[in-house]
């Protein structure tokens, strides 16, 4: 099984792209595959988790989250398919998006959702080399201010989940530990 997601997530250059690009370029392409294949761990793992506590109450979570990880996968083959830029940019677009209507959208604040903000926020230091600083100066500031106007201001939705307490204070603990042990 590992050595068939490892041949699916490898990138296969051409001769003429081998010597296009440093082995730092395209060590950062096939991190991309790496970091979309783990936001779409998370985004099933989450999802099958919603399935065993209460699949009708989170019903609204798991089509959005498997909506998600579809796109994730769409991703890794314009990353495959040689558009590397694009495929980074996605890669950080959907994960903070994906975050972003999470913590807003669909779960009240106390879920510390938007916690995975501040992880996101961390991503385009590994998918951008200093060259293309450019994106460290879009995503990472962007993530940052979400975080901070999700995580200081009044809700600005009514959550479309609406949780009972044992599940705001489960979810609130387990993502403050799942964004520590991801960013570890």
């Amino acid at each position: 099984l590992l050595k068939a997601v490892k041949q699916f997530m490898d990138i296969k250059y051409q001769e003429s792209d081998i010597n296009r690009y440093s082995e730092d370029d395209i060590r950062r392409h096939r991190l991309t595959n790496y970091a979309t294949l783990i936001a779409i761990l998370n985004m099933v793992g989450y999802g099958l988790l919603y399935i065993i506590l209460d699949i009708q109450l989170f019903l609204p979570s798991i089509i959005f989250l498997y909506s998600c990880a579809v796109l994730a996968f769409l991703i890794i083959y314009i990353n495959k398919s040689g558009h590397y830029n694009l495929s980074k940019v996605l890669a950080s677009l959907l994960i903070t998006l994906s975050m972003l209507i999470t913590a807003v959208f669909l779960f009240e604040k106390e879920t510390e959702f938007h916690v995975f903000l501040l992880l996101s926020a961390i991503i385009p230091l590994f998918l951008w080399s200093f060259k293309t600083r450019i994106w460290h100066f879009v995503f990472i500031p962007l993530n940052i201010v979400l975080y901070l106007l999700i995580g200081f201001n009044p809700p600005f939705f009514e959550a479309k989940i609406v949780l009972p307490e044992e599940y705001i204070k489960f979810f609130s603990a387990t993502n403050i530990i799942a964004c520590f042990g991801g960013a570890g």
